[in-house]
């Protein structure tokens, strides 16, 4: 995280939830401003239901509103199976400016093109000013975990950079997971050769972001997502599409029979604004998002 303000709550000396906002720097097509990013609020089961989640996120907001100059604005993603994080945000006033997808690229057998190369710290500006180009019409941008372990890469011929991709190494550990899918994903599934490569209990994947596509290179995204899979020895790769970006979108249907977005997950991107013009606020509304990987794992 960039600058983490992180917020406790206690109720007879009894730690009853935790919320966290993130300062940091985002850029939209009218320039950057303050953000704080909000994530990690948990409450116990044994103590929802009592207006803690609200508490805290309020107390949260109105620290931030004591102590920071506007403008600024706050921001997080909620899936809207979120029903009560959802209508906790609504009642204070955070409105959804965007609605975004998981895509799921999986290939049993990743195989790894030639051109792939892995960016140096010394050539990582270079890429950075590509990314500002190529989202500059984006909003909620923040390249700080580009070239994060050295995980971009790109796919370079004679010299030119024509597609790349920040890719983070991620496990996730499930417990237990519901319905009769969840069963057979958690119990038939890794049994089956081959297939159990595209899940496991410890699911590990590479999380993505900050996709670049040369113009007239668009084509080149199944082979840069399959190279970086057999580099890091990976059969899945997640990242997050905003619902109206037609740039991307007409990509992701050539992107083979294994690949997809997540059934029935869609997250919304919730805002609320300090001090930000009329102007400013209709850009938010009007542009696309663009999300972290780390915002979402």
């Amino acid at each position: 995280m960039s600058n983490p303000f992180f917020f406790h709550l206690y109720i007879s000396e009894i730690l009853q939830g935790i919320y966290c906002l993130d300062h940091r720097l985002v850029t939209y097509p009218f320039g950057s401003t303050n953000a704080f990013y909000g994530r990690y609020l948990a409450i116990p089961e044994s103590a929802q239901g009592k207006g803690y989640g609200r508490l805290l996120k309020t107390s949260a907001v109105n620290y931030i509103a004591g102590t920071i100059n506007s403008p600024y604005l706050f921001y997080s993603f909620i899936e809207e199976k979120n029903t009560r994080s959802l209508s906790l945000s609504k009642q204070m006033n955070f409105a959804s400016v965007a609605r975004l997808k998981t895509f799921v690229f999986r290939s049993l057998h990743p195989q790894s093109d030639a051109r792939l190369k892995r960016v140096l710290p010394v050539d990582l500006p270079e890429i950075i000013s590509l990314l500002e180009v190529y989202y500059a019409d984006y909003g909620l941008v923040n390249f700080d975990k580009i070239g994060y372990h050295q995980n971009y890469f790109t796919l370079i011929a004679e010299g030119q950079v024509l597609a790349g991709v920040q890719a983070n190494p991620v496990t996730w550990k499930f417990s237990q997971m519901p319905n009769w899918t969840g069963w057979f994903l958690m119990n038939v599934l890794p049994s089956i050769p081959y297939l159990k490569r595209l899940f496991h209990p410890a699911y590990s994947f590479l999380a993505l972001e900050g996709i670049y596509l040369a113009t007239g290179h668009e084509q080149l995204l199944p082979v840069l997502l399959e190279s970086v899979l057999a580099y890091f020895n990976l059969n899945s790769a997640l990242f997050e599409v905003d619902c109206q970006d037609k740039r991307i979108t007409p990509l992701l249907a050539r992107m083979g029979l294994l690949s997809g977005y997540q059934a029935g997950v869609t997250t919304h991107a919730m805002i609320k604004t300090c001090g930000l013009s009329l102007n400013q606020i209709a850009q938010l509304q009007e542009s696309l998002v663009y999300c972290s990987s780390f915002d979402f794992t």
